[in-house]
């Protein structure tokens, strides 16, 4: 059996600035080889909840804009814009609807998973979300629902999800695993 090793490994470096407590700025830069800053995003508060983030490419010109959409601790939706001749134009809008069971999610480091390109500021929210619907600025829309299953002390263990688009649906299950480390 061939030990295995990092020959080959790209690592992506992140540098996070606060401000009040709370992120502020995030730079993306290449790997380890490569240092320059590959985009940059910069994050907005209100009442200790992120209200708007904006995210550039090159030229650190912003060239994407979303609004985060509060309700009872749950985020409820997500504007996306992109920058076109110099306004924000709305290209999609994700809402969210949350089940009772509260997110377990919701106290990791949320910055690293919120800010990798796909999104899932949903888990920022006090609830478990049941329902995501994705609608994009032409009107067409998909959906997905998510049913978590919980252990004896409710801890969730797995989830299945079902996506529904204009060209079909599917599933995919997962399963967690929770890990208490001791101090």
């Amino acid at each position: 059996m061939k030990k295995p090793t990092n020959e080959g490994l790209k690592v992506q470096l992140q540098t996070f600035t606060y401000k009040n407590g709370q992120v502020a700025i995030v730079k993306h830069y290449g790997t380890e080889t490569d240092p320059e800053i590959k985009a940059y995003d910069s994050l907005e508060y209100q009442q200790g909840r992120l209200a708007r983030s904006y995210h550039s490419g090159p030229g650190y010109q912003y060239n994407e804009e979303r609004i985060y959409n509060w309700k009872d601790g749950n985020l409820i939706s997500v504007q996306q814009s992109y920058l076109n001749n110099n306004k924000y134009v709305l290209s999609s809008t994700r809402a969210y609807t949350y089940g009772t069971r509260p997110n377990p999610f919701k106290n990791m480091i949320w910055v690293l998973v919120l800010l990798q390109r796909g999104g899932d500021a949903e888990l920022l929210s006090n609830n478990n979300p049941i329902k995501r619907t994705y609608i994009l600025a032409n009107g067409e829309t998909t959906y997905s629902t998510s049913e978590m299953s919980y252990n004896g002390i409710q801890v969730p263990v797995g989830v299945t999800t079902t996506y529904v688009s204009s060209s079909g649906t599917t599933q995919q299950t997962g399963s967690y695993e929770f890990i208490h480390l001791k101090k």
